[in-house]
């Protein structure tokens, strides 16, 4: 693989892709069931697919490319990374972030009756969308207190699985889904550590093509089934817990194979010359930070505080929202990062 400017080729393809699906999920998300529909707004199964797609495997990518890039930067760039290094850097660059934007975004959306404790709580825990920051800032410290625990591989990935697995259980400040991502943030040191094996197997025509059919039909079948599966109700503990349990194995199945064959696609094409990793890449991969933090008070103006719903109707609301959605935070984090406060804020 090749480097641009001391970054990954992969990484500026893939991160990009990663947040073009985010503004795209959250964009029809209230058709896939994440947000209510909007008045006026009638439910169309085509967009229901369109969010569940964007969502199959983005999120554990975003994940997945921070673990990757952690491991580059630890085993071939050789950097010393000292407990107390990474809870400081991470904090500035994911916590301070999360409560900035966190705050701004309550007073546009914050629909809660107002109580200090409990406002303060949602704060520290990332208002809206931001509840990924302190997620991912969880995943960076437990991954380095595993980093220094000497067990066997398999143990570890058993382990995480397991985690992953029951991740459904409530737990406060984002541990429970850090539970659920560290899975795929380990996953990306791991393949960092073997991508040149896994590149020469399975980084070949025959094998992405065979292996998007598979997806395809996985996902959709999954998908179906989970549809189904949540709306059998049962008053046992014990069946909640069973029907939570086979929700998310369902989701961790189709999110790595997605996951997986989008890696190695990405690393087939660069390879091959298909793709050229161009000034342009490296820098829209560079405010790729600023549209996570900007896009969803534009989508959430759009959709709950204008009158577009009722001026573009059904169909093309959400075909709106996704275009003008992605330029504006384009061009909002392009005139963020020319300040230095800005670039302290997004990167």
């Amino acid at each position: 693989m090749g480097v641009t400017k001391n970054q990954l080729d992969e990484i500026n393809i893939m991160r990009p892709v990663a947040i073009v699906l985010l503004v795209l999920l959250h964009s029809f998300t209230m058709y896939g069931g994440g947000w209510k529909l909007p008045e006026n707004i009638q439910y169309v199964r085509l967009y229901f697919w369109i969010a569940k797609f964007a969502n199959s495997f983005m999120l554990e990518m975003f994940v997945f490319v921070s673990g990757y890039l952690n491991a580059y930067q630890v085993f071939e760039l050789h950097r010393k990374i000292s407990f107390n290094k990474i809870f400081i850097s991470k904090f500035k660059r994911l916590i301070v972030p999360s409560i900035v934007f966190s705050i701004l975004y309550s007073f546009l959306f914050y629909k809660k009756e107002l109580n200090v404790l409990i406002y303060l709580y949602d704060i520290v825990n990332g208002i809206g969308h931001m509840w990924f920051l302190p997620m991912l800032f969880w995943c960076f410290i437990v991954n380095y207190i595993f980093s220094k625990i000497k067990i066997n591989e398999k143990i570890k990935i058993t382990l995480l699985i397991v985690l992953s697995v029951f991740s459904f259980i409530p737990l406060p400040f984002q541990i429970g889904s850090t539970f659920y991502y560290l899975l795929y943030f380990y996953s990306g040191e791991l393949i960092w550590k073997n991508k040149q094996k896994i590149i020469k197997i399975f980084s070949n025509i025959k094998f992405i093509i065979a292996g998007f059919i598979f997806f395809v039909i996985l996902f959709i079948s999954l998908t179906l089934f989970v549809e189904i599966l949540q709306q059998a109700e049962s008053e046992l503990l014990i069946n909640k817990l069973i029907k939570l349990s086979i929700i998310r194995i369902s989701r961790i199945v189709y999110a790595s194979v997605g996951l997986f064959l989008f890696y190695v696609t990405v690393t087939f094409l660069i390879d091959e010359k298909f793709i050229k990793v161009s000034e342009r890449f490296v820098k829209f991969n560079g405010i790729c930070f600023g549209i996570y933090l900007y896009h969803q008070f534009f989508l959430q103006y759009f959709y709950y505080k204008s009158s577009l719903n009722q001026i573009l109707g059904t169909y093309w609301l959400p075909i709106f929202g996704f275009i003008v959605t992605m330029l504006l935070s384009i061009f909002i984090s392009y005139l963020t990062k020319k300040s230095r406060l800005g670039r302290m804020l997004i990167g």
